[in-house]
């Protein structure tokens, strides 16, 4: 469907529009952004956006770089229809012109350009995965060691299709976004079992404004995990239902790594009710999504029934098939954001994209297998800043990923796998110290 302009009379338009101006349109009822030094009101286009209201994250702010940073030529050309005027004072500030420059350079070396070689070679890999594990299902002969070994085989599968899927779409590999959002469905829906529109929806918000906590607008998902863990003093400001079991945050440390266990059922209870019935999905994809999650399913249980001897081994594939594939997930997103700095739920007023990246954002240190089991996500930091960039790439531009936030006085982090995993339940149990200190 066409983008249709926002009626905005010349009386409620003030002849020349400064950020103050800007700054009272800053809700997804009133949404006004500033991109490269233009006012526009996007506000009746939030139901029609592919990414859902993930534009009204930045309402009432400069949104360049957030809007850079996903969408494509053609996004670009669309916003004339939004256009309200020209902001009266553009603020320049110079990390942000060194992050341009920075960009550019990339685009010029080439660096944005996919090696199509390796994508094939992902997922081949990954399909490969997928074959040995039905291959030793089989040939252990249907006892509990098939069903341990394909558990774990499999949900290291999901995992990794996960980490492919997320490259596609966030469109590392195809100028054309549809051919993206195909391999999506088949690596994300078929394969691992997560909707799409579910992930994109959730995904997208979180880029915008990671570690960001709710209030004035709504916070990063990937944050908002109270009332059963809070990574942050500020979450139980208030937050805290009358009535609520206190352990639960008393011993949060505790109960992080059983809970990550237990995630991967979160999430596909999520992903099947916003493919089933969110009226965020538009109805030409519906149909797309139920069926290619009815495949996932199919071939899943297909394994179990087949492959197993018994309802109890069954049983033990299903449950640690996803217990697994949650802590293989889980652990890296948050190594990667959780246990860093929480943001505001106005913060999007006091700084700025790139900043916001570097202060939330750590890196896992790399290493081979650090890499491949992480799907590139080792270099978050480089992900973040630029998540169309091939993760293939970032091996090369992060020495000047880090030098930029050096230059500009901003802390680089990365730390190893399972220091970052101490760090997370060190932090978990600080502020589950400081709650008990307080009552």
């Amino acid at each position: 469907m066409p983008p249709t302009a926002m009626d905005t009379s010349a009386a409620a338009v003030p002849s020349v529009i400064t950020m103050k101006d800007v700054a009272r349109h800053n809700h997804k009822d009133d949404c006004w952004i500033v991109i490269e030094g233009k006012v526009y009101d996007a506000t009746q286009f939030l139901e029609e956006h592919p990414g859902g209201r993930v534009l009204a994250t930045w309402a009432g702010s400069d949104a360049t770089e957030a809007f850079e940073a996903f969408h494509s030529e053609e996004a670009q050309d669309m916003l004339s229809s939004f256009f309200v005027g020209p902001l009266a004072d553009p603020a320049k500030v110079p990390l942000l012109e060194d992050f341009h420059k920075l960009k550019l350079e990339f685009a010029a070396e080439g660096l944005f350009e996919p090696s199509y070689a390796y994508f094939t070679f992902k997922v081949l890999f990954n399909l490969g995965m997928l074959a040995a594990t039905v291959w030793a299902m089989w040939a252990l002969g249907g006892g509990m060691a098939s069903a341990i070994v394909g558990a774990v085989s499999v949900a290291v599968f999901w995992q990794q299709c996960g980490w492919l899927s997320h490259d596609f779409l966030h469109h590392q590999v195809f100028d054309d976004r549809w051919y993206g959002h195909a391999m999506g469905y088949f690596l994300g829906n078929v394969l691992q079992g997560f909707s799409v529109t579910w992930w994109v929806l959730k995904h997208s918000t979180h880029h915008a404004i990671p570690n960001v906590m709710a209030g004035v607008r709504d916070g990063d998902p990937d944050a908002q995990t109270m009332p059963l863990l809070a990574w942050a003093d500020a979450f139980l400001e208030g937050e805290l239902e009358d009535g609520m079991p206190p352990f639960l945050i008393r011993y949060q440390h505790i109960t992080f790594l059983p809970l990550l266990c237990v995630a991967r059922i979160s999430w596909v209870i999520q992903s099947l009710l916003t493919a089933l019935g969110s009226d965020e999905v538009p109805p030409h994809r519906r149909t797309t999504e139920v069926l290619t999650l009815v495949v996932h399913y199919a071939y899943y249980a297909a394994m179990a029934y087949f492959l197993l001897d018994s309802w109890k081994e069954m049983m033990v594939f299903v449950l640690l098939s996803q217990a697994v594939a949650g802590l293989c997930l889980g652990t890296v997103f948050t190594i990667n954001h959780n246990s860093m700095e929480m943001l505001d739920s106005d913060a999007i007023n006091h700084t700025n994209f790139v900043a916001m990246q570097y202060r939330t954002t750590r890196n896992i240190s790399p290493s081979f297998i650090g890499d491949w089991f992480t799907g590139g996500l080792s270099y978050q930091i480089e992900h973040h800043l630029f998540p169309t960039l091939p993760r293939h790439r970032f091996k090369a531009i992060a020495p000047r990923v880090e030098a930029l936030a050096a230059k500009h006085g901003l802390v680089y982090q990365h730390i190893g796998f399972f220091a970052g995993l101490i760090d997370v339940i060190r932090c978990l149990r600080r502020v589950a110290t400081n709650h008990m200190k307080a009552d």
